[in-house]
């Protein structure tokens, strides 16, 4: 084969149309392509390097959790009965004290150093159960004084009246809903002292004169507990949330959110965060059933008003908020709210007295013959004397009735204290008092005695009642 050179002159080396560029252009190609192919074995070399890291991090994490929690059960199982000391050392060995339940933190100086070194922060703790309210059977008071809710009326309040005196209106809202005594109140604002532009008996249809739950405006004399209503929902909701057919207790804090399907305001996120402190869903019910109290149903009768009225033989701890559950045969069942407890004789019923009749706040779902079924009352779980703190103290004490045996704690007077006293209950600072003294006597530490003569943890009912009520009053005194 020839070619033809420039002249018309055959060439055997012609050369062929030139093509620049085209080989660097495939070396970079073939580049990208062995780069893309290298990139994820590189990439995985320096992720597995730091997944092996952090797999051993959360290993030795895990590892020291365990530890930790294994050294905190260890110390905690000294409050369990089975392990006190036999034959006792006392009666102070026999019950639960804050000394029990363990805290864990570095035991020296060197150790924590040791444990900064290498970057570790660890500490631990475990409470009694039973040093906070159990919402379980926690009563509409109880809940309204944690959150604040809670007030007395100082001055009787006529049924027309649009301002009702209280005590103190500091924890509530600018405006919102109240309950007093099974009547809604609707305020729009309030001062220190009062709520104001009061609607009264919300929710009654005064043309049927029927209660559907809630009452007739009514008059109040001075004493009777003034709740915001969001504070009763959150009590009874248990079992009104389920149509009053089952007993469904809350089992975790924002379940408490539902609440506000009542259309009667939201429960505020610092009150959900105050609830979560001072309350327990899970608290150890090991000397008596949920249930107790039964009392068999003599008759069950309706009011003029519509609410139903229970006669029973004792209505003896059946409070105003109290849960009640009413059982007969072939697993019949309903539960329900108490309003008030009056007596069972002629006359009229006299609300919150404490003998044979139970006032229910809605109706009875079925229809129940004499002696047909049993009344019981959902106790509350006892909270722990000696290991509770002031705060929570205070918030049982507070608003509780006939303060003769307790106000005098902080006065010490003695019964002579309380003559002529213009009230019967126990207001919030006298609650505060109250607790601090409860508290020093148990030798509370901190800012409290923690021996002495008459100090040392409360072995019981007796001992509470020599220590605290027979010393002040004489020993004839009860």
């Amino acid at each position: 084969m020839t070619f033809t050179g420039g002249k018309g002159e055959l060439s055997p080396f012609r050369a062929l149309p030139a093509r620049r560029g085209i080989a660097l252009l495939m070396v970079l190609l073939a580049l990208a392509f062995l780069l893309a192919l290298a990139l994820p074995f590189l990439l995985s070399v320096t992720s597995e390097g730091t997944a092996a890291r952090r797999r051993l991090s959360s290993a030795k994490a895990r590892r020291a959790a365990a530890s930790l929690r294994d050294a905190l059960l260890r110390r905690a199982s000294a409050s369990d009965p089975s392990l006190d000391s036999f034959p006792p050392k006392g009666p102070a060995s026999l019950v639960d004290t804050p000394d029990e339940i363990a805290r864990w933190e570095p035991g020296s100086r060197q150790e924590a150093e040791e444990l900064a070194r290498a970057g570790e922060n660890l500490g631990g703790e475990t409470w009694d159960a039973q040093s906070r309210i159990c919402a379980e059977g926690a009563g509409p008071l109880v809940y309204a004084n944690i959150l604040g809710w809670s007030a007395m009326i100082t001055e009787p309040v006529e049924a027309d009246a649009v301002e009702i005196p209280v005590d103190s209106t500091a924890g509530f809202d600018q405006s919102g809903y109240l309950w007093i005594m099974g009547e809604l109140v609707h305020y729009g604002s309030k001062t220190p002292k009062a709520f104001l532009q009061c609607q009264r008996g919300v929710g009654y249809d005064e043309s049927t004169g029927v209660v559907d739950r809630w009452g007739p405006p009514r008059k109040y004399r001075v004493g009777i507990p003034v709740i915001d209503v969001r504070a009763w929902h959150l009590a009874v909701s248990p079992v009104t949330r389920s149509g009053r057919r089952e007993w469904r207790p809350w089992t975790r804090f924002e379940e408490m959110k539902e609440i506000e399907k009542e259309g009667h305001g939201p429960l505020p996120p610092d009150k959900l965060a105050r609830l979560k402190t001072f309350m327990t869903l899970r608290s150890s019910r090991r000397f008596s059933p949920a249930w107790v109290n039964a009392q068999p149903l003599l008759r069950a009768e309706t009011l003029k008003n519509g609410r139903p009225i229970l006669f029973v033989p004792s209505s003896r701890y059946f409070n105003t908020g109290a849960l009640v559950r009413i059982r007969g045969a072939d697993k019949k069942v309903e539960y329900g709210v108490v309003l008030g407890s009056g007596r069972a004789g002629g006359g009229r019923v006299q609300v919150l007295s404490s003998s044979g009749t139970l006032i229910l706040e809605q109706g009875l779902l079925g229809d129940w013959r004499e002696y047909e079924g049993t009344v019981e009352v959902l106790a509350p779980v006892p909270v722990n004397l000696n290991t509770a703190s002031e705060d929570t103290l205070a918030v049982l004490f507070t608003y509780v009735r006939d303060r003769r045996n307790l106000l005098s704690l902080r006065r010490g007077g003695g019964a002579a204290a309380m003559q002529g006293a213009a009230k019967d209950w126990i207001s919030p600072s006298e609650a505060r008092s109250l607790a601090r003294a409860l508290i020093a006597m148990r030798g509370g530490g901190g800012d409290y005695p923690t021996s002495g003569e008459g100090v040392g943890p409360f072995t019981g009912p007796k001992d509470l009642v020599d220590r605290v009520i027979r010393k002040l009053f004489g020993p004839d005194s009860s």
